[in-house]
């Protein structure tokens, strides 16, 4: 089954994420794509952590908080991949995605962030898309059991 893609030209903030949808009886899949592209990439609640200074929140980057999440879930770590360079030698743009199993779901998740100037930035804009997903799906914030 191919991949759907609904990439709006002029729109340079989208964030769409494929989620694959595994029947373990069956081999074919589904593939839903959800366009994030009203989220607000702005907002500091995905990287506030409790400082050891009085008052001062740390941030913490969207790729750390997508380790910590697989990680508390037992799933295994996201794989960031760079799948798109464009533009001249001096100006480049590079596309990221972050791709993961939820185990629970049968579900593999793939994230693409927008394009960037800088890898990093890139990549870390692809997991901000996932922490968006996930968030919806409940797995986000992460929420300790008490014993």
């Amino acid at each position: 089954m191919p991949k759907e893609e609904t990439m709006k030209s002029g729109d340079d903030d989208a964030l769409f994420c494929l989620t694959k949808h595994i029947d373990p009886n069956s081999t074919s899949s589904v593939i839903n794509n959800i366009e994030t592209s009203g989220y607000d990439y702005e907002d500091d609640r995905f990287y506030e952590k409790e400082s050891k200074n009085e008052g001062a929140p740390n941030k913490v980057s969207a790729k750390s908080k997508l380790h910590e999440i697989c990680a508390a879930n037992h799933w295994k770590p996201p794989s960031f991949d760079c799948c798109q360079e464009e533009g001249p030698c001096y100006r480049k743009l590079f596309t990221f995605k972050v791709t993961f199993e939820i185990e629970s779901l049968n579900t593999i998740l793939e994230c693409f962030g927008a394009p960037q100037s800088k890898k990093k930035t890139a990549a870390e804009h692809a997991a901000e898309g996932a922490l968006w997903y996930l968030e919806h799906l409940g797995y986000f914030p992460i929420r300790k059991l008490k014993k």
